[in-house]
């Protein structure tokens, strides 16, 4: 018997231990290659699958030809070359529990339960539920590496360049995925990863916490119905294994696919648009036509003829940017599709300073003790985008949209306050022209990356927060959100940064309402639940959704909204990366829920991210509408939230 035979045979042994725990190393890895387990040969070792796993085009599609040949090695047939699917990333189904997949020394698309004893997964008490989709022969007995999306090519690479049978999977440079084994080494990184794959990269930072190869117990489990239903492979003795923790949840959102590129097609000469404006008012900007010609829309934002040959250039009215015009925007069941203008100057002068109260304690309510829900906008980073932070524009979305809230969002790492303290006086502006509107404004001390809040980068909080209260301490118009989106750090030290910070703020200002952000980017308000701040007076905690990512977390608030006081300060119509979409339908969803959530039916205050003109589908504007001062230039997910705001 050969060692491969041996190997297999022990593996053998150990899926049917059925409940028996054991000891197990991990790895990680993302290759994009083809899972050895869609070849039906190595799906049916060792016992019968009813399907082997799924394996899929470079364009994303899934292959039927399971013989077809992988992009990195080996044989098969010419229906290829065969890749993995972008599904096949991890995600997280609770605080304490994650689905995923991985590569090891056992038979395909057996599922183990994998409790982590090290790291602070351990002392998070943190599980993952694992299916085998690569048998791994150079792996060791009970040994799992687990897919995670920059984790690192290791032996190969199906992703960049030219691989062994054809082109890489995507177009981003090799050197955009980070060191061959290991990977990125920050969530900073995620951002240059392709689009479908990000999410799954910045589960490594924020629920996986950046562990490092961690230890774990391990037992073998019945594959959830979730997972199955990505892979298509369950096992024929499946159902003697206990049922695996977080049974029942939903498959994850199916990431956008990766496009191949196309043969551009030569220019057509096109109808004129109804309106030619000059250079100067163009909403959009065509300088991909050629010189003294007109051509056809290339596929990019504009979404405009081009007829102005005079300047090489279409300068039509027609929308774009911010992922697309909203002029052609379907609004969802309950929005309406044209509602009036919305004036909502001196929302502050009735409802004063205000505070937490209500028959629960949960419910933001003003110096009258009458419940209040905030509805408004956040920036994007104040650094990036300052044509679009002006009096004018935030008095352009008071009197019209009706908001009633506005959101400075400060960051400090990435070019902002640690780099660049001047930031801070646009912070103040804002302050000022809230206050002089009459709206709520939100200090958001907008910390990212590195994720955790205690970080050197953010040395200067308690000077900040200690300067903030001092100016701002008799104002009634003014919030505090003291860390924006943790990640990769559990609540345990978050908690430690956030009773530090209360007690600079409090030692000057005793009633601001101060907000709290939570781990995993602002989604695991169940750990603040079990565990709040030491000075919860008049503290409430931040909650981050993205409607294309994050409906599984629609239950999670439900609960949470009776056991701890919750501020929406930032969530997207997109996915988590800014892209895909808009979602309104399950945007509708999280604001229903706002309306009256937990069996306290308290109402949950929101900034919407973002009021930018930034190239993404999250962003309220098109693009460039800040430099030309198009204030109502809005995007789908735009077009959207202005309609909703002004109906409520």
């Amino acid at each position: 018997m050969n060692i491969r035979m041996v190997l297999m045979a022990l593996a053998a042994i150990i899926t049917t231990s059925s409940g028996q725990w054991q000891t197990a190393k991990t790895t990680r890895y993302w290759d994009c290659c083809k899972p050895s387990c869609a070849w039906p040969s190595n799906a049916n070792k060792n016992g019968a699958v009813n399907a082997a796993v799924r394996t899929c085009a470079r364009d994303g599609s899934v292959l039927s030809d399971q013989d077809s040949k992988n992009i990195c090695s080996g044989g098969g047939t010419d229906n290829g070359p065969a890749y993995g699917c972008v599904n096949q990333q991890p995600w997280e189904v609770t605080s304490t529990v994650a689905y995923g997949f991985a590569a090891a020394n056992l038979p395909c698309s057996v599922c183990y339960e994998m409790k982590f004893t090290s790291s602070s997964l351990s002392s998070a008490g943190k599980t993952m539920v694992l299916q085998v989709t690569n048998s791994g022969d150079d792996l060791g007995d009970v040994h799992f590496d687990i897919q995670l999306p920059g984790g690192g090519f290791g032996i190969f690479n199906g992703c960049a360049g030219q691989a062994p049978n054809g082109q890489g999977q995507f177009d981003e440079p090799e050197s955009a995925w980070g060191a061959r084994y290991g990977g990125l080494s920050s969530i900073s990184g995620c951002a240059g990863l392709p689009s479908e794959l990000r999410s799954g990269c910045e589960f490594r930072f924020g629920w996986f916490e950046n562990a490092d190869n961690p230890t774990a117990e391990v037992r073998r489990v019945r594959c959830p119905d979730a997972i199955v239903d990505i892979t298509g492979s369950r096992r024929d003795d499946d159902n003697q294994y206990p049922e695996a923790p977080g049974s029942g949840v939903p498959s994850p959102p199916t990431p956008s696919t990766p496009k191949p590129p196309t043969t551009p097609t030569p220019p057509t000469t096109p109808s004129p648009p109804s309106v030619c404006l000059p250079m100067d008012s163009s909403k959009c900007d065509c300088g991909w036509a050629n010189a003294g010609t007109c051509g056809s829309d290339d596929g990019s934002l504009c979404n405009c003829m081009c007829c102005c040959s005079y300047t090489g250039s279409c300068n039509y009215n027609g929308g774009g940017g911010g992922g697309g015009g909203g002029s052609n925007c379907a609004m969802p069941a309950g929005v309406p599709s044209d509602p009036a203008p919305v004036n909502n100057r001196d929302f502050v002068a009735c409802h004063g300073k205000l505070s937490l109260g209500g028959s629960s304690g949960l419910q933001l309510v003003d110096e009258n003790g009458d419940a209040v829900q905030l509805i408004g906008m956040s920036s994007h980073g104040l650094h990036w985008f300052p044509n679009c932070y002006t009096k004018e524009s935030i008095t352009f979305l008071v009197e019209n949209w009706g908001i009633n809230l506005f959101r400075a969002a400060m960051y400090v790492g990435e070019g902002g306050y640690a780099s660049n303290p001047s930031v801070k006086d646009t912070v103040k502006d804002i302050v000022q022209w809230c206050k002089e509107l009459g709206i709520y404004a939100m200090i958001d001390w907008h910390m990212l990356s590195p994720g955790n809040p205690n970080d050197a980068t953010y040395s200067g909080a308690a000077d900040f927060w200690r300067e903030m209260a001092t100016l701002y301490k008799d104002e009634k118009h003014v919030l505090y959100e003291v860390a924006n989106e943790p990640n990769g750090v559990g609540w345990s030290e978050v908690k430690q940064y956030h009773d530090g910070i209360i007690d600079v703020i409090r030692a000057v200002d005793s009633e601001t309402i101060i907000i709290c952000g939570t781990p995993t980017w602002s989604q695991d308000i169940d750990q603040a639940a079990a565990n709040p701040v030491a000075k919860p007076y008049n503290v409430m905690y931040a909650f981050h959704f993205y409607a294309g990512t994050h409906t599984s977390l629609l239950g999670r608030v439900e609960q949470v909204a009776s056991q701890i006081p919750l501020f929406v300060t930032e969530w997207g119509t997109s996915q988590a990366s800014g892209d895909g979409g808009p979602y309104l339908s399950e945007a509708m969803q999280f604001l229903d829920l706002f309306a009256s959530a937990g069996s306290s039916k308290v109402s949950l205050s929101f900034a919407q991210w973002s009021y930018a003109d930034k190239n993404e589908v999250s962003a309220a504007l098109t693009s460039n509408a800040c430099s030309s001062k198009s204030w109502d230039s809005t995007s789908c997910s735009g077009t959207f939230l202005k309609n909703y705001i002004k109906s409520k």
